[in-house]
């Protein structure tokens, strides 16, 4: 006999897959919407988060019903997480996060207590104990009937067990494959995986670097930041073939929101008004993005980069 498993903890975790898949699907339907140009770039995108959204959406569905199959979704949701959607269960919450770059560990971490705890539950989940379900015969006095399952002998979820034991391997493989950095390097060119791309930026004054590479997909996330003059910041975005915007707002630097780091140290507030700010695609090898914003009053730029893989291009 399945156990069902009816627990407001049960349902907590139901009601965050269920945002978690929502938010996911949301920024899908403005892309659709965007002109031509723009879904063509961000079309590598669309998989790597429908997937994952479709994954949270029924495991949601699973577990507030109670169901073991809702977990085994879950755990599987999670180990594709880490290697491809880059999404958690707790995503959401990552704005509040004080770790910096580290909110990832975090995440991770505290996806992963909640996979085991449900799996622990759901192993020791007994059956339902209704009369119908067991087989009582109210002719025979509540004897319960040989062709019904016995309590002693209910059907164990070897499926989510052998889901969460994947997760627990692949959590292992994600904790030796990915880098956590802060620091401050002594030239651009030294920054791991983003740095050969834009070594060629002449940058002055001490810098400083934040981010997280997976070294199995060649990914990261970048926030870097440095003093340059105007004319170095112009010439690098003309040379890498970056669009320029006269858009003030520093909420493009939605990473460095993220992860709380130090305004004084990576200019992103949203008070500072920026006299340049630059949008364009990173040099190949790489594929990906940058955001590149620079102010006249102490002449510190800030640059946010997402490195999504290695680029089939091998010019521009």
């Amino acid at each position: 006999m399945r156990s069902r498993l009816n627990h407001s903890g049960v349902r907590l975790v139901a009601l965050f897959a269920l945002v978690n898949g929502v938010s996911l699907l949301i920024p899908l339907i403005f892309i659709l919407q965007a002109p031509s140009e723009v879904t063509d770039r961000l079309n590598g995108l669309f998989l790597p988060t429908i997937v994952p959204a479709a994954l949270s959406l029924l495991a949601s569905v699973g577990l507030y019903r109670g169901s073991a199959w809702g977990c085994t979704v879950l755990c599987l949701r999670s180990l594709l997480g880490m290697f491809w959607g880059g999404t958690t269960l707790l995503s959401m919450f990552e704005r509040r996060l004080p770790f910096g770059a580290f909110n990832d560990l975090f995440l991770q971490i505290s996806e992963f207590l909640i996979l085991a705890w449900l799996t622990w539950e759901f192993w020791r989940a007994r059956p339902e104990t209704r009369a119908t379900e067991l087989g009582e015969n109210p002719d025979k006095g509540g004897e319960q009937t040989a062709a019904q399952p016995s309590l002693a002998n209910p059907i164990r979820p070897w499926g989510t067990v052998i889901a969460f034991v994947l997760t627990v391997v692949g959590f292992a493989v994600w904790l030796t494959e990915v880098r956590f950095f802060q620091f401050a390097p002594t030239r651009l060119a030294e920054i791991p995986l983003i740095g050969p791309s834009i070594a060629d930026l002449n940058a002055e004054g001490p810098l400083l670097a934040t981010g997280t590479t997976r070294s199995w997909g060649r990914e990261g996330q970048w926030v870097i930041s440095g003093e340059a003059n105007e004319s170095e910041i112009k010439r690098f975005a003309n040379d890498h073939h970056w669009t320029t915007t006269t858009n003030s707002t520093s909420k493009a630097h939605a990473m460095a929101r993220n992860w709380k780091l130090d305004p004084n140290q990576y200019p992103w507030r949203d008070q500072i008004d920026f006299t340049e700010v630059h949008v364009g695609r990173l040099a190949p090898p790489l594929r990906g993005v940058g955001i590149l914003t620079w102010r006249a009053n102490d002449r510190r730029f800030c640059l946010e980069t997402h490195v999504l893989g290695q680029s089939r291009e091998t010019s521009r």
